[in-house]
């Protein structure tokens, strides 16, 4: 696309969506330390300069994606309980794993949320982006409170802490890529990834359990 300045609140939304559907395009077959401003320019037809009107750094870029992807799965995890009061914790373990795993992209991006990403942005982007962030989160907080009425709030945000914390952390070892699959028929270690349905399911009721 040829590039023209924006010019009123619904232009510059057009635009900023512009730049974040192409860096999310880029992540999906680039490492992140691989991506740039000025990768993305090119994706856009932008020069970089006409990029910088919009944004300071990647990392910009990538608080709206994780944004994006934070507010699919909320409203997911709304949806697939609306009709639930209370439920089982084995049934709401799968149901609640199965969005996990629709919403990989989510995982992917969360993993260098906090390592990366947030590190290397402005106080004032980083305040919205917190905003944002904890304002989608109320959606699922809310779900939570009405599938679990013995639970309070603090036992919520625990839940939901622990819980991504793990998931960020072993949605990575469940997929192997040809290196490390070379690298351990090499070594001959037996290994077989983890599944994270199973793992995962496990690892939400026992928490639960422990509330």
């Amino acid at each position: 696309m040829g590039f023209e300045r924006a010019r009123n609140d619904e232009q510059k939304n057009i635009r900023m969506k512009q730049i974040t559907d192409s860096a999310r395009h880029l992540f999906e077959k680039n490492k992140y330390e691989n991506i740039t401003l000025a990768g993305i320019a090119r994706e856009l037809s932008f020069t970089r300069a006409n990029l910088y009107k919009y944004v300071a750094s990647k990392e910009e870029i990538f608080l709206n994606i994780i944004i994006e992807d934070i507010t699919k799965w909320n409203d997911d995890i709304v949806n697939r309980f609306k009709e639930s009061e209370k439920i089982a914790k084995e049934k709401f373990a799968k149901i609640w794993t199965q969005s996990f795993i629709d919403h990989s992209h989510m995982i992917k991006t969360m993993s260098i949320m906090y390592s990366v990403i947030e590190k290397n942005v402005t106080i004032e982007k980083l305040k919205d982006f917190k905003i944002s962030f904890y304002k989608e989160m109320q959606k699922s907080i809310n779900t939570l409170l009405k599938l679990f009425p013995d639970l309070q709030r603090p036992q919520i945000h625990k839940f939901l802490e622990m819980q991504m914390f793990y998931a960020i952390g072993l949605y990575p070892a469940t997929i192997e890529n040809a290196i490390q699959k070379q690298a351990i028929e090499q070594a001959g270690i037996p290994y077989n990834p983890p599944n994270f349905m199973e793992r995962f399911s496990d690892f939400i009721i026992i928490v639960l359990n422990n509330l």
